[in-house]
């Protein structure tokens, strides 16, 4: 089946917890985009439980219009309180 691209479906997952590597990464890329009050910065890598190290990651993008409400309303799994599961 085809599906228009207009479409776009969320799945959340249970919470996994990421390395703190991963945590600083995120802190140093937002800081590039200051003075913005909420970043929100994509990362790929290959195991989020280990430690990051110059191979087993990247940063695609940080953006000042992270959509978050996917993970609060998400249209399969369970819903993410984001902000919450940060603190």
């Amino acid at each position: 089946m085809i599906r228009p691209v207009s479409v776009l479906e969320v799945y959340t997952y249970e919470l996994v917890i990421i390395h703190e590597s991963y945590k600083l990464i995120a802190e140093r890329a937002a800081k590039l985009a200051a003075p913005t009050a909420v970043i929100g910065v994509d990362i790929m890598a290959k195991d989020f439980t280990q430690p990051a190290n110059h191979d087993n990651y990247i940063v695609l993008e940080a953006n000042s219009g992270p959509a978050i409400t996917g993970h609060q309303y998400p249209s399969y799994g369970k819903a993410v309180d984001v902000v919450a599961s940060y603190r």
